[in-house]
């Protein structure tokens, strides 16, 4: 039943992201942008790996709020996403074919704000989170992601000021995550304060 868990589906999230970023600060600090290496493309493979399993991550997570009791259907819809993931992956040639991947990406991202927003105006899931919080958070973080390419041309350096972006990724997504925690600390408190 973990499977069609929210919590578990968002802790899987946040751990894979936290895989994805520690692998850019590993590309940031040993390739460049123009590297050619079959190093680079093996660890800018991996890492868009790691970005398909994050999307469907969200995927599923936004998929649970929807159908929650249409497991077939959300599984099903899950899969054929992975394998649209999966082709991308082994057609892509070299960068410029992997960064297309982000086409992927954006349905999702829009699914995910949509679905959040959608939550708050109709008043649902108030008890668990601040849908309110989620759905801006991850908007910033979409505008972040559409600044990087402008970012990353200026500035000094090879990647110039694309860590700008990088900042508001991790200072969103932590946002994003004490918002998803919140409700369990409070109720931890009361439990610890009936306790002692």
């Amino acid at each position: 039943r973990y499977f069609t868990d929210f919590p578990f589906i968002l802790a899987l999230m946040f751990l894979t992201l936290f895989v994805g970023k520690c692998l850019d600060l590993y590309i940031i600090m040993n390739f460049t942008r123009s590297s050619t290496s079959a190093e680079y493309l093996a660890v800018l493979t991996f890492r868009y790996i790691i970005l398909a399993i994050n999307t469907i991550e969200m995927l599923f997570s936004v998929l649970i709020i929807w159908n929650r009791s249409r497991v077939l259907l959300n599984f099903g819809i899950i899969a054929g996403y992975s394998v649209a993931w999966m082709l991308w992956l082994l057609l892509a040639k070299g960068f410029s074919g992997l960064s297309r991947s982000l086409y992927l990406v954006a349905p999702v991202l829009v699914l995910v704000v949509a679905t959040f927003a959608f939550t708050y105006f109709q008043k649902r899931l108030t008890s668990k989170f601040n849908s309110l919080h989620v759905t801006i958070g991850t908007l910033v973080y979409v505008v972040s992601q559409l600044l990087r390419p402008m970012l990353s041309n200026m500035g000094s350096g090879d990647w110039g000021l694309s860590w700008i972006c990088e900042l508001i990724d991790l200072v969103v997504w932590l946002f994003i995550f004490f918002v998803f925690i919140e409700h369990s600390l409070q109720v931890m408190k009361k439990h610890l304060e009936k306790s002692l």
